[in-house]
């Protein structure tokens, strides 16, 4: 699942402890063995997804107890590349400083940044939950976009009968004015890196700049 992976463990776990007779199997290797077995995949739009993963990843959050693996390596490797002198090899963690245009060109710069591929939070979906494997076989898909819906839609198909509320969204408005300061050239090459996740999911290609709603 990737996006909202986090909220939908910890609801498996709860109905897990708190629901008599049901029963949740996590194991990858158990996931095609039942004709009867739910398998979903989460997704967001892919402009939204990118800045999240900034927000969440690569920026620094005081009250955080835990420091971000991806802000302290990657991030690391961002503030060297487009900053030097910078010390950023040695620089103390909460002084990491880039831009999310940065972080963007550098997926766009270093797209095997991580073992070859770029880094989970921000790896393409085809890639990351391959959505084509006969395998998987998924049969349903829950957009962030209309998480609530669809969300309550999976757990009526597993038989429960509890509900998942609305939650805050982020406004178009909001997005546009995240990524008035990103280029059109770095627009263009990210929407050919995540072509197959704008496609498959019928998100909308074109950048946040021209929106008038979020998909």
């Amino acid at each position: 699942f990737k996006a909202g992976h986090s909220s939908w463990i910890n609801t498996f776990k709860d109905l897990n402890a708190n629901t008599s007779g049901f029963k949740v199997d996590l194991w990858k290797q158990n996931i095609n063995k039942s004709l009867t077995t739910v398998r979903f995949i989460n997704v967001r739009d892919p402009w939204e997804r990118l800045l999240s993963a900034y927000m969440d990843r690569m920026t620094y959050h005081e009250n955080r107890p835990h420091k971000s693996w991806q802000r302290n390596s990657i991030g690391r490797r961002i503030m060297f590349k487009y900053y030097p002198g910078s010390n950023a090899m040695v620089v103390p963690y909460e002084k990491i400083s880039f831009t999310f245009t940065d972080f963007l060109r550098y997926i766009i710069d270093e797209p095997k940044q991580l073992a070859g591929r770029l880094d989970d939070h921000w790896l393409q979906y085809y890639e990351r939950c391959r959505p084509c494997d006969p395998y998987l076989d998924y049969n349903a898909i829950v957009k962030l976009e209309t998480v609530t819906e669809d969300s309550n839609y999976v757990l009526e198909k597993i038989g429960v009968k509890t509900k998942i509320k609305d939650g805050p969204r982020k406004t178009a408005k909001y997005l546009q004015e995240q990524y008035k300061e990103v280029p059109r050239w770095i627009i263009d090459d990210l929407t050919k890196i995540f072509y197959w996740d704008f496609k498959l999911f019928d998100y909308d290609m074109n950048s946040p700049l021209v929106r008038k709603s979020i998909s």
